[in-house]
């Protein structure tokens, strides 16, 4: 008989309850330091090992958010896996640097070290990792390479929530990381994202793009820098919170 997959998402009383508590809360939204949005971002921050996390409103703004956030832009270079999601590669275009993607290894389906160190130019600021179907990348080499060469390291942990090489968790090995709870994503709320890092001002940086350029904590309009709207809802969090608890 052909396999019988499992029902995908799974959910039970945690994800509906959850929601009936924002629900009948009135705080929709995801601001604030003390609502779900708050507390989802600590608990997904401590469960991969990490100091700080900024909920976002997809994977892929999880990357940008990043990228924006380091300061790449117009005429940089990132090197990327040619295995991967279109994601990985228009996060990129999207800031308006040059995705440049190389090959990839057939026993993980990851990202090469040595085609990175070959593809490395003086244009080239970033490496996108992106680890494949729960495989860690070789997280090991590629970090040697990019201290070598002054590169920033951003994570595609995608599809990696609670992925875990030589007891470090996915997203504790670059400067930061990019989630995604898209429905297939092995936590999910239909949609979302999450950037970790364990870089306080990065994070800071992140914050303020992803909240309109605002500085978080500050209920004026005052936006200090170019921004957009990256929130998470607290809907979203609710579910995502149920779904933590039952990652491992």
């Amino acid at each position: 008989m052909p396999y019988e997959f499992p029902k995908w998402p799974q959910y039970d009383d945690h994800e509906r309850n959850g929601l009936l508590a924002v629900l009948e809360s009135g705080e929709w939204w995801g601001g604030g330091l003390a609502g779900p949005v708050a507390k989802l971002e600590r608990a997904f921050a401590e469960a991969h090992h990490v100091d700080h996390a900024v909920a976002t409103t997809n994977g892929t703004h999880a990357i940008e958010l990043a990228l924006r956030a380091l300061g790449i832009g117009p005429g940089d270079e990132v090197i990327i896996p040619a295995q991967t999601f279109i994601a990985t590669a228009t996060a990129v275009l999207c800031v308006g640097a040059i995705p440049v993607p190389v090959d990839v290894r057939l026993r993980d389906w990851c990202i090469d070290p040595d085609a990175i160190a070959s593809a490395i130019s003086p244009r080239t600021r970033a490496v996108i990792p992106v680890h494949f179907g729960g495989l860690i990348a070789d997280m090991d080499s590629i970090i040697s390479i990019c201290a070598n060469h002054g590169l920033h390291l951003i994570e595609d942990a995608a599809h990696a929530h609670g992925g875990e090489r030589y007891g470090r968790r996915a997203g504790s090995f670059g400067q930061a990381a990019a989630f995604s709870f898209q429905n297939f994503k092995l936590m999910t709320a239909g949609e979302g994202g999450m950037l970790v890092s364990g870089d306080e001002a990065l994070i800071e940086r992140a914050r303020r793009i992803a909240n309109g350029g605002r500085t978080p904590g500050d209920s004026s309009y005052n936006h200090s820098i170019l921004g957009s709207n990256f929130r998470l809802t607290n809907f979203q969090a609710s579910i995502l919170s149920a779904q933590l608890e039952r990652l491992e």
